[in-house]
């Protein structure tokens, strides 16, 4: 009884630290030359390698106003979104790559020439409804090589799920006591 209460109190700490990604092919690895699989890419996004955080592929975000999209469906509840980011100008502040769950809001990310940054946001969703991925560059130039790579949008576990798994436990022990 002992070692079946021990495999479920790893099996939940486990699982509350671990989260499925929600994004189809966050590292734009898979696709055909210049397109990404999952993603819609407008005018001037390209699927590329050479400038990537990791794997062989991300995304070029080299002009204004071009973005790649993805539709997720979410249920009701907390979500993380966040991703990698780097540009390749001189000069940094209004220069990076923006990161959005469009009508949620968005992360921009602007490190260093040449840098690979990541970074998150955490989110709501009220009731269930498809979300919009987005990923552009955020620059008011017209040629802005910004790049983003390994994207990841995660559910956050509800603290009731945790407390009726923690509840679960104890109820278990108590039982293990009274026998």
């Amino acid at each position: 009884m002992k070692k079946l209460i021990l495999a479920v109190a790893i099996v939940m700490l486990l699982g509350s630290s671990v989260q499925a990604n929600l994004i189809l092919n966050p590292g734009i690895e898979a696709g055909s030359g210049a397109d990404a699989d999952n993603w819609a890419e407008g005018a001037g996004i390209t699927r590329q390698s050479g400038s990537v955080h990791s794997g062989s592929s991300a995304f070029n975000l080299n002009y204004n106003g071009g973005a790649a999209t993805q539709d997720v469906y979410l249920t009701a509840g907390d979500y993380t979104l966040g991703g990698w980011g780097m540009h390749q100008l001189s000069w940094a502040g209004d220069v990076g790559t923006n990161i959005e769950a469009v009508g949620y809001g968005l992360v921009f990310i602007s490190p260093a020439q040449f840098q690979w940054a990541y970074d998150e946001f955490d989110f709501t969703v009220a009731t269930a409804s498809t979300v919009t991925i987005r990923l552009s560059t955020a620059a008011p130039y017209y040629f802005n090589p910004a790049f983003a790579d390994d994207i990841s949008l995660t559910a956050v576990p509800e603290p009731a799920t945790m407390a009726l798994m923690s509840l679960g436990v104890v109820g278990m022990l108590i039982r293990r006591k009274r026998r």
